[in-house]
């Protein structure tokens, strides 16, 4: 598996641009394509006012501004899709398999029906990850909540790749694994394999919380060296500190620009931290 077709849903406002960054570095180290998704909202303000004729003209101008708006909005996105693309040096997908190379679509169904239908068609979804402080304006990630945006995420099928705040200049030239012998952990170890077959270093970390209980990350390496992918493994023991924090931390201290983790590990409630400290890149798929 390669990866091919990358897609990035810009959602929530002001727009920010940490996913599309990361995506068009993906598109060149992969020469792959990259979807930038925006999606227009509707909202039926006119239907508020059925009930009294005589505001009728107040909901007219205001669909008016709303859609004013919307359109300034809509090109502000736009614009920024164009500059950024323009900074790596992706060209404008002219061709349907011109590559690498970039695309602006805009949608009228509704955001997480559009996520999901061209997520569902695309090899990985990269956002950006927000503040999770809800005095920030946490735009999709407060008003759907972590569990909905999951919710969505499992109806794709496909991993999920957050991208910090500041970019770094590498994706996946240091690798850290986090390992806990699950589904989710073996789906994320098989959706990163094109990252780890381009990894300089590979490190898997099982965070143990019985210290006599041996875990099983040596079988772990032995199914990565059957894919010629060099890894070395280490231990830790869980403590008082989160399974999150913990993987963050070894990443830290190993170098790593990229964490590849189970998906449930990270949207949990309890993890909920990690996602607003992340400092690397995650990899997670995302499962039912």
């Amino acid at each position: 598996m390669s990866i091919r077709r990358i897609l990035v849903p810009f959602f929530g406002y002001p727009p920010k641009s940490w996913g599309m960054e990361m995506a068009m570095l993906l598109a060149k180290d992969f020469n792959a394509r990259v979807t930038v998704l925006h999606t227009r909202s509707k909202v039926d303000f006119h239907g508020l006012f059925l009930t009294k004729p005589r505001n009728l003209e107040v909901s007219g101008a205001l669909g008016k501004y709303l859609s004013k708006q919307a359109a300034e909005r809509e090109n502000e996105f736009r614009l920024m899709f164009e500059k950024i693309s323009e900074k790596h040096k992706v060209s404008h997908a002219k061709f349907p398999n011109a590559a690498p190379s970039a695309s602006f679509h805009i949608s009228d169904v509704p955001e997480a029906e559009a996520i999901k239908s061209y997520g569902r068609v695309h090899d990985i979804v990269v956002v950006g990850c927000y503040s999770n402080h809800l005095a920030t304006h946490y735009e999709k990630f407060t008003s759907w909540s972590l569990n909905e945006f999951g919710n969505i995420l499992c109806a794709i099928g496909h991993p999920l790749l957050l991208a910090p705040r500041s970019p770094p200049s590498t994706v996946g030239t240091k690798i850290l694994i986090g390992w806990n012998d699950s589904a989710e952990s073996a789906r994320a170890v098989t959706s990163a394999i094109p990252f780890l077959k381009r990894a300089k270093s590979v490190i898997a970390i099982s965070i143990t919380t019985d210290a006599g209980k041996r875990s099983s990350i040596d079988n772990l390496v032995r199914y990565l060296h059957a894919h010629d992918i060099e890894t070395k493994s280490k231990e830790v023991e869980k403590g008082q500190i989160s399974f999150g924090q913990i993987l963050l931390d070894e990443a830290k201290h190993s170098q790593a620009d990229l964490l590849v983790v189970g998906g449930i590990l990270i949207l949990g409630s309890a993890n909920r931290l990690s996602v607003a400290s992340l400092t690397i890149c995650l990899c997670m798929p995302i499962v039912p």
